[in-house]
């Protein structure tokens, strides 16, 4: 309620401003790399339009692909002409930004004492003590239950339960006490509750992998030999082999598991919150959420993360407003109803948890924002070390499928994929 309340304020707020703007109007051009769902493009639009009523300006959206963004950005600076005053990229393409000398300073905004903003990026975000990118939504992994597997749960698993002793939470499991969850179900259901997703087009299975791996111990994403990867590996094999592990059809033609939950084909996942997310805010009465898995050795959870921010454009004819785009957009209020309306993401704003509710996708964002509280290690992806980001990540589904043909892995043969993996740096 109280979310609907904030937008309909956000949609009243437009219309009254937008009455009296002006017919001469200076243009903010922001570029953002990525591609957004036209749901997404809708209601960001809310947001801009909003801002360009309050400051009588136009912002011009433009939208490219992130591996494209900064040849425009450097072919501006070559030709003299800036058009760009803002970019939005995500942690995965903010290296080449951040070594150039394009960026504005924007330590700035960590002086407004309203707004206190995650420390988690800064080695991406900043350069010599200077902050250049200001994050605005971030992201982790996390797990989700179908009610029926929950008797199935061991008993060293933390759970929350409300008035009636149901189930509402699980607080904190172990990679071995979820294995063993799905193990249970098998025996007792006569199928595998758990798998991943692993196509090959668009593939995400390097990342819950390298989720599993970090939570045991130091790792760099991506790697295959190293003792963390053999012990993850032979994880999964054992599952594989006790017949708990859901593979085939039903998850080859999948990057993420939304669907397979919505249809009641798995009824366990760890994966991207954002696809977690979805699958909850259909079903909140058939799901109950969890973090990401933790290792039983270490104590330490572990996910792959990233995050989407601004920069300034230090050349940009409209610094001025550029800086009221960044206020605006990092403002409490308006972050948690960007961030929430969005579902499936977290804000990097700390004020806003205080700003938390009941609903599904605030819960989802609870959940991730305990994570990150809790002791965790955190992967931030970044694509630019490889010449084929898309061919490392073919790289885990082709070790998957290895498993699955029946190869059994091997350190000898994690060393014949780091060589594969080599093969691929710049």
């Amino acid at each position: 309620m109280k979310k609907i309340i904030s937008l309909i304020s956000l949609c009243s707020i437009l219309f009254l401003v937008s009455c009296a703007k002006h017919v001469e109007e200076p243009t903010l051009r922001l570029l953002i790399g990525g591609m957004q769902q036209p749901s997404e493009k809708t209601f960001f639009r809310l947001f801009v339009r909003v801002f360009e009523a309050e400051y009588d300006i136009n912002v011009e959206v433009i939208y490219d692909n992130p591996d494209n963004l900064y040849n425009v950005i450097s072919g501006e600076l070559i030709s003299g002409e800036f058009e760009t005053d803002l970019i939005m990229v995500d942690t995965a393409h903010i290296k080449p930004f951040i070594e150039s000398d394009i960026m504005q300073d924007l330590s700035w905004i960590d002086t407004y004492p309203d707004r206190t903003i995650t420390d988690i990026f800064n080695d991406y975000t900043h350069q010599a003590g200077n902050r250049y990118f200001v994050p605005i939504s971030y992201d982790v992994y996390m797990s989700i239950y179908h009610k029926d597997i929950l008797p199935f749960l061991p008993s060293t698993v933390e759970v929350e339960r409300n008035d009636l002793n149901e189930i509402t939470e699980i607080k904190s499991i172990t990679w071995e006490d979820f294995f063993e969850t799905a193990r249970n179900a098998k025996s007792s259901l006569n199928e595998s509750v758990f798998g991943f997703p692993y196509a090959q087009v668009s593939s995400q299975l390097i990342y819950p992998i390298s989720g599993m791996i970090l939570s045991m111990g130091d790792y760099q994403l991506p790697s295959f030999y190293n003792t963390e990867s053999f012990k993850v590996w032979q994880m999964i094999e054992s599952l594989y082999d006790d017949g708990a592990l859901m593979t085939g059809n039903q998850l080859n033609q999948m990057n993420q598991p939304t669907d397979s939950l919505n249809n009641n084909i798995l009824k366990m996942s760890f994966g991207h919150m954002g696809p977690i997310g979805t699958a909850y805010q259909a079903n909140p009465n058939r799901y109950v959420l969890g973090p990401a898995p933790k290792s039983a050795e270490t104590g330490y959870m572990g996910t792959t993360a990233g995050a989407w921010t601004y920069g300034m454009i230090k050349y940009s004819k409209q610094l001025a407003l550029a800086e009221k785009w960044i206020e605006f957009i990092t403002d409490p209020e308006i972050n948690y109803m960007y961030t929430s309306g969005l579902g499936g993401v977290m804000s990097p704003i700390q004020e806003v948890i205080h700003k938390l509710d009941e609903t599904p996708t605030d819960q989802i964002m609870k959940i991730g924002l305990s994570m990150v509280q809790s002791p965790i290690r955190i992967s931030i992806v970044v694509t630019d070390d490889f010449t084929s980001w898309d061919q490392v990540k073919r790289l885990y589904v082709s070790l998957y499928q290895d498993m699955i043909d029946g190869e059994t892995i091997t350190m000898r043969e994690l060393s014949s994929y780091q060589n594969q993996l080599e093969s691929l740096k710049k």
